[in-house]
């Protein structure tokens, strides 16, 4: 059960992904025994939600409510579009990695340090109206809720107005490279 704090209102949205014909058909053979690859742009499916929610969100958070976009997942094996990375990526890009190639080919390439790049849907001017990203997950001891914060937010969302056991709140790291848990209990 949530327990948001006393005079609270959080403004949500939830979209639930369901299996596209190519995951249909995979999950298909991995059900008749085959071993099957499966894979995406990590954070497509969020980038989606939230360019679909963003506008939503952003008219009904007139009195500065804190706004949450909820997704589920409706695969019936772990998915690949919302784990922790693709929420990341949807957020503040994909990883780039800079590569320096030597003008003398004796010498080896430098990697950069991976920063994020390409694809990011929530900077200081876009969707500051979404204060963060819900992600319901399936347990054995039941549904689970990570909340992950968006830093741009307008109206950020205060963990402490939507705690319970099952919820389990993130902020990006300075570096932007992970998710760090949010300790609010």
């Amino acid at each position: 059960m949530l327990t948001p704090r006393l005079g609270t209102k959080i403004i949500v949205e939830v979209k639930q992904f369901e299996p596209n014909r190519e995951e249909r058909a995979l999950l298909a053979r991995r059900a008749n025994g085959d071993v099957v690859v499966m894979g995406a742009t990590p954070g497509e499916r969020v980038r989606r939600a939230i360019r679909s929610a963003g506008p939503q969100l952003k008219a009904l958070a007139v009195n500065g409510e804190p706004c949450l976009l909820v997704v589920y997942d409706a695969f019936d094996v772990p998915s690949l579009h919302t784990r922790r990375y693709a929420v990341l990526t949807a957020m503040r890009g994909l990883d780039v990695i800079p590569v320096d190639v030597p003008e003398d080919p004796g010498q080896p390439l430098v990697l950069r340090p991976v920063r994020p790049g390409p694809r990011k849907k929530m900077t200081p001017a876009a969707h500051t109206s979404i204060s963060g990203i819900g992600v319901i997950s399936a347990a054995p001891t039941g549904a689970t809720l990570d909340v992950f914060h968006n830093p741009h937010a307008t109206y950020p969302l205060i963990a402490e107005a939507l705690s319970a056991p099952s919820v389990q709140h993130w902020r990006m790291s300075g570096d932007q490279s992970d998710w760090v848990p949010i300790d609010h209990m």
